[in-house]
Formats: structure tokens, sequence, C-alpha cells
């Protein structure tokens, strides 16, 4: 070694040093010897104007781009093309190689307008083509890639093929830049290169040579940024893109060569599938990734989700695109639990006027701790159990929230409108017309009572006729059930009796019937009725023919009546005694 170090030294003073011959087997890889971008635009060529690649759009049109155009620098040098000329398309070019050669593929890939992606195949001119990846990159940023690949022993012409798999946005018309292809061979083959890997660099044929020089880029690696065997391997320091060189020393003219490669050293993925838990017996997690690229779980599972409901150690790894593997794990425990479920009471929930109430918790599973919100009162919030004095101090309608939890997870029950609060209704007045006590409130219930005696109730009806006179009040219960009573009256006559000498009254056991009868002058009875003793409606009866005798079907219990019969200008009431 020492030997063919001395002799590399001496070379290297009195020869020329010229670039490796025949490592780049593609042409116009920078596609700057085409017609010239003007500046930051970009311009539409037909086929015959772009050296050695190849379309298969219709059109044969390609779409060149200046760097710097709507802010997109070029990879390399001053111009770049964009696949999605004017349709989905695969840009190609045939070149020549040995066959059964190992070469490797570099190249740079960028979206236009988000994540778009393109496929690389290579193979005899004509097919078939083998499809070494597919590699996808957003619009931020340019991705540079590097693929080795043994050629198949048939023939010497080969196709390398970039394919258009998909666009950001969906518009064929729009995607995916590329810049900076080559295609090395017969100099070196590189292989693993992804960060913390020994990345590997082998010479197809070390023939005719007396020393080499390696220079990886990489000075943070201190001696080892150096090597000078034919074959080498270097760890690099960090991820990124590295312009590795190579110097040889012939034992013949032109006594040197030097050839730089371009060598992305990819970052692994830093994959992240969450922390170790405890589930609950019945319950189902999902464990995901967000990392682009392949994946396999434990379970041979290549989703980027896996659903779990069981105890055990669950490990995915991802690959990205350039190859670069990740890995996680995660362990799952499951075991009986009950969540707390949260529901609730209160001591009133609708009422009249502004007043203070209680809560009780009514959760089931154990809750340790509560959280209450009361929307619209005073206290608005409390975290004791069975909170007591919430306070309503304005009308309407409320929401009740309750947060539970035990030590296996919270719950939350929420009742809208749960507390209604009203004003009370004004009290009702009492007038009379005739023997009947009128009250005058609407869209309530009635209760009339004596004075002297207040637990009976004597009528349900708006009116009420009073049999004696007395003092008389009402109490009226609106929809909400509010109640409030009337000031008292006095009435100082009971119902009167006596019928009209024009109007008889005539009630038949056996017909079971009420016969109503009256002269000419008393045809005029419009309405007759029939009220039990708290002053329920029991029947009826309309004269819409205007005749003079109406007949009213008796009530099946027996019991005192009320009949009452209405004229166009008064009412005539008298009891009638059913008997049965």
């Amino acid at each position: 070694m020492t030997k063919y170090l001395f002799l590399f030294l001496l070379l290297i003073t009195v020869s020329q040093t010229t670039e490796a011959q025949n490592c780049n087997s593609i042409c116009n890889g920078d596609f700057e010897d085409s017609i010239v971008v003007p500046g930051p635009n970009l311009i539409l060529i037909d086929s015959t104007e772009m050296p050695c690649w190849k379309t298969t759009a219709s059109n044969g049109i390609f779409e060149v781009w200046g760097t710097g155009f709507q802010n997109v620098p070029s990879y390399s040098g001053q111009q770049f093309v964009e696949l999605n000329a004017q349709f989905v398309s695969t840009l190609y070019q045939n070149i020549t190689a040995n066959p059964g050669s190992l070469i490797n593929i570099a190249f740079a890939h960028r979206g236009r307008w988000g994540l778009d992606s393109l496929s690389v195949s290579v193979g005899p001119v004509g097919g078939p083509y083998v499809t070494l990846g597919t590699f996808g990159d957003d619009s931020s940023a340019w991705g540079y890639y590097t693929l080795n690949y043994a050629l198949p022993n048939v023939g010497t012409n080969f196709s390398l093929r970039f394919n258009s798999v998909y666009a950001a946005g969906g518009n064929p018309t729009v995607g995916n830049f590329l810049d900076d292809v080559s295609v090395t061979t017969s100099c070196i083959v590189i292989e693993d290169t992804c960060f913390s890997d020994v990345t590997k660099f082998t010479m197809a044929d070390s023939l005719g040579f007396v020393a080499f020089q390696w220079s990886f880029d990489d000075p943070s690696s201190g001696p080892l940024n150096n090597a000078f065997d034919a074959s080498v391997s270097h760890l690099f320091t960090a991820p990124g893109l590295y312009n590795v060189q190579l110097i040889r020393v012939f034992n013949f003219a032109p006594y040197s060569d030097t050839a730089t490669y371009k060598v992305n050293i990819n970052p692994s993925p830093v994959v992240n599938i969450g922390n170790d838990t405890t589930i609950c017996s019945g319950q189902t997690i999902i464990l995901q990734c967000t990392n682009v690229g392949t994946y396999i779980w434990q379970n041979g599972s290549t989703n980027f989700f896996i659903n779990v409901n069981t105890t055990g150690t669950y490990t995915v790894t991802v690959t990205t695109l350039a190859g670069c593997a990740g890995t996680d794990s995660i362990s799952v425990l499951v075991q009986p639990c009950s969540t707390t479920v949260a529901n609730l009471a209160a001591s009133d929930t609708s009422f009249c006027e502004k007043q203070c109430i209680d809560f009780f918790d009514l959760s089931t599973n154990g809750p340790s701790s509560w959280l209450w919100t009361f929307t619209g009162a005073s206290p608005s919030t409390s975290t004791d159990q069975n909170p007591t004095g919430i306070c309503y101090n304005n009308y309407g309608s409320f929401d009740v929230q309750l947060i539970a939890c035990n030590s296996f997870g919270c719950d939350t029950a929420l009742f809208p409108s749960f507390i209604t609060e009203v004003v009370t209704p004004s009290p009702p007045t009492i007038s009379q017309s005739g023997d009947s006590l009128i009250c005058n409130a609407t869209n309530v219930t009635y209760a009339w009572y004596n004075v002297n005696n207040p637990t009976t109730i004597l009528g349900t009806n708006y009116f009420f006729v009073p049999s004696i006179a007395g003092q008389y009040y009402v109490v009226v219960v609106d929809s909400i059930g509010c109640d409030v009573s009337s000031s008292i009256y006095n009435s100082n006559v009971g119902m009167n009796e006596n019928l009209d000498g024009n109007i008889q009254v005539l009630v038949n056991q056996n017909e079971n019937t009420i016969s109503i009868n009256c002269e000419n002058s008393m045809s005029q009875i419009f309405v007759v009725k029939l009220y039990d003793g708290i002053g329920r409606e029991v029947s009826k009866i309309e004269n819409t023919s205007n005749t003079k005798s109406l007949k009213l079907q008796m009530p099946n219990q027996a019991g005192t009546y009320i009949l009452s019969i209405e004229t166009n200008n008064k009412i005539y009431r008298s009891k009638i005694l059913v008997g049965k």
C-alpha cells in the first residue's frame, strides 16, 4: 500500500488529471443542452428540440422551466423539466450498457402544487420494464435519490423511464419536476445510503489502477474522510447530499482520472405510535403511523394503522421511498374497568318565581370527582357531589352539565333547558253574571272554594253557580304548574231555581232523558247543558232548528246536577236529581 501511495503522489504531480471516462451513461441529464429558457420563465418545445430525451405525450411536447420561475429554483444548472407538460406522461432515454452490468441511477424530483410522485423503471428497449420504486416529494424542496440496479443479460440497449404516477390537485397537466439525472456504470456501486448504515463503495473493475484516493465530503468524520483502497466503506456523520470524489491512478497515460458521485444519505424515519397505555376490556384503540412509506406490523399487516383490543406489544417498521427503515413499539394492557356514566337529578326543574334548588349526582360506576355547570345560576359551577342552594335569579330556561370522573375516565351529561323558571301569573278576578260567578283567567285550570270549607273543590269550570250565598274564591293553575288565588268574592245570591213560567222541565227516569218544553215566546233557546256537582259539563244539546222542545240524555251516574238553559238574552239554571 505504501508503494502505491508513493506512486500516486508522484504521478499526480507530473500528469494531467481527467474526468473519469464512460461513467455517466445518460445524455443531457441536466436538461441544459436544449433551447435555453430566457430567465425565470417556461417554454414548450417539440421533442425534436430536446436532445436525447423522448416523451410518451401524444403531442411530443416538453415543458422546460427556467430557474426561479414561480419561485422554484433548479436543483442543478439553469433549467429543469415537468413530466406532466400537457398530459400524464413518461420521459425516457435509451442508454447503452453492457448486459449484466451494475448501474447507479440518480435524479432530483419535486412536486409542483403539493405531493407529486413518479416511478422509475428500467428494461430492454421495448420492454419489459422493471419498476425500481415510486418516489414522492411536495412543493417545498427537491428530493434527491440514488438507485442501484443490475441490468439483465439481454443485449446492450436499455431504456430508463420516469413515469408520472400522481399529481397533487388532480390536474393531469400539472406536476412532477425532474432534474439532474445521471446513470453511472462500470465505475462504482454504492450501497446502503440510509443514515446510521455503513455506506459501501465498490469498484466494478479495479484492473490497471495502482492507487486510489476517496474523499467523502464529510469533514466531521476527521481522518476517516479519506480512504485509499479500491472498495471502501464510510459511516457518514449526518444525513444530506455529499459529493464523493474518487481519484484513480493508472499505470499508463493519462495516468489518473477524477470522478465525483452525488450520494444522498437519507434520514431514517422517526416512527412514533404512542406511549404504552392501558385500555378497558371491550374497548378498541387505533395505532397508526403518520410517516410516508410502506408499513409492516408484527402481525403482518401492511396498513398504516391497526385496531388493538388485546394485551400485547405491537411493533411497526416503516420503510421510506428511499429504502430507509424506522421502528417503534408500544405495549397495550387490557384490563376490566368501568368508566363512570354521568347522570343527575334536581329537587325541582320547573318553578315559578326566583328560588334556590338542590342537585343530586346519579352517576354510576363509582365517580370520584365532579364538575357541575349551572348556566344562569349562582353559583354557576360546583365540584360537590350533591350541590345545594343553587339559585336562579332570572326567568327563562337553563342548561345543566355534569362531568363525572373515576380512575378509568370521565363522562359528560348535558341536559339542555333542564331548568325552567317562569313568572307567577297575575291573580284572577271574579265577576258575577246573574247567579253565576265568572273567572276572567284563560288557558288555566280552575278550582272554586268556599272560605268555610277550603279543602273541598266546589267547581272546576271558569264559572261557578253557588247554591247558597257566601264567600267564594278561585285558584287557577297555568301549564307550568304555577298557581295563584283570586281575592274573596261575597256572593249574596245562590242559584235561581225558579224557571220561567214558559219553560217546563220533565225528568223521565224510564227513558233516561230530560225534556225541556217552552211556549212560543221562549222558542229562542240556544243551548242546554248539564253540569255535575263540581261544575264539569256532562251533557249538552243545541237548538239548531228553533224548535219548542228539546230532549237531553241523562248521565249514568246518580246524583244532583245543574241544568243550564241559555237563550239569547238570559241563562236559566235549576237543580236536577238523577236517581238510578
